[in-house]
């Protein structure tokens, strides 16, 4: 499975970069908008016009470099911050990492 998914990865995925701090790693990773089903589930965030909606992505990673809350990813000019992140695995290794991030400055 873990092969797999790094083949997929390399194969169909974009190329990003975790900073942290000032550090900075690049991987291949994928990066997409969550799709919203319900009112409940839109955050909404203070703007200088009153609330907004603010759109979560998901993101998919391989395990390495670890990818962790508060790091950002960057894609094609535009950054991120994880706000959530977990590792997937399978029999006692993880084969990938997933979470979900916000843009930063959108």
């Amino acid at each position: 499975m873990k092969k797999a998914i790094e083949a997929l990865l390399e194969t169909y995925g974009s190329a990003m970069q975790r900073q942290r701090g000032a550090e900075s790693v690049n991987f291949w990773g994928f990066l997409q908008p969550v799709r919203v089903t319900g009112l409940s589930e839109v955050r909404r965030q203070a703007g200088i016009l009153g609330e907004e909606a603010v759109e979560r992505f998901r993101f998919v990673s391989p395990p390495e470099p670890e990818v962790r809350e508060g790091d950002f990813l960057l894609l094609q000019g535009r950054k991120f911050r994880v706000c959530r992140c977990q590792g997937y695995f399978e029999k006692d290794t993880m084969v990938c990492r997933q979470g979900v991030c916000m843009e930063v400055g959108a």
